[in-house]
């Protein structure tokens, strides 16, 4: 069964105030009761049905717009860099390799695996200077969703904004067990 760390989902909801408390209470009141309860009453280690976050991603697509999604996938991922799921992680990458898009990508395979269980791989590969590709390989069907597929993208362009560069993340093959996306980044 694919999962997703509760401490991952609840970073969701809090990042909500990232854009503004009259989107936040939208996005809240279009969620299903029930699933803000099971989000809410988790702790921050259960592993809850990573379709939690797909539904997630349909209220904020449904509310907030692509745009708006991809806006909260990145400020929730850029608050779980600062908490125990991945702040090891980017820590270690800075320590070991710099601050700097590449270290950073070096390590998105092993946040992947911290906050998603069963949800398949996370392969990062590219030798441009200013460029990656990330596929997710053995993506279970459902999570193989345009939401949710737009939120990660905003996740991954958490990366930009922790090294101070400008980028963007863009799925570029069909949808399917496969996925691809290009990530590429520019210094401000």
């Amino acid at each position: 069964m694919p999962e997703i760390r509760a401490a991952q989902l609840k970073e969701d909801l809090l990042a909500l105030s990232e854009l503004g408390s009259e989107l936040a209470s939208r996005v809240l009141a279009d969620l299903a009761p029930a699933t803000l309860r099971r989000i809410v009453l988790a702790t921050r280690v259960d592993w809850l049905p990573a379709e939690l976050n797909v539904e997630l991603a349909h209220v904020g697509e449904r509310v907030l717009g692509e745009d708006g999604l991809r806006t909260w996938g990145r400020a929730s991922v850029l608050r779980s860099m600062g908490t125990s799921l991945l702040q090891p992680i980017l820590e270690g990458a800075v320590r070991l390799f710099g601050l700097s898009p590449p270290a950073i990508f070096r390590t998105v395979p092993s946040a992947y695996r911290a906050a998603y269980r069963n949800c398949g791989e996370m392969v990062v590969t590219g030798g441009e200077p200013d460029a990656r590709i990330v596929t997710l390989q053995g993506l279970p069907a459902p999570l193989q969703d345009h939401a949710f597929l737009v939120a990660i993208e905003g996740a991954l362009e958490g990366v930009f904004d922790t090294c101070r560069v400008e980028g963007a993340v863009r799925l570029v093959s069909p949808i399917g067990e496969r996925v691809e996306f290009r990530a590429s980044w520019r210094p401000r």
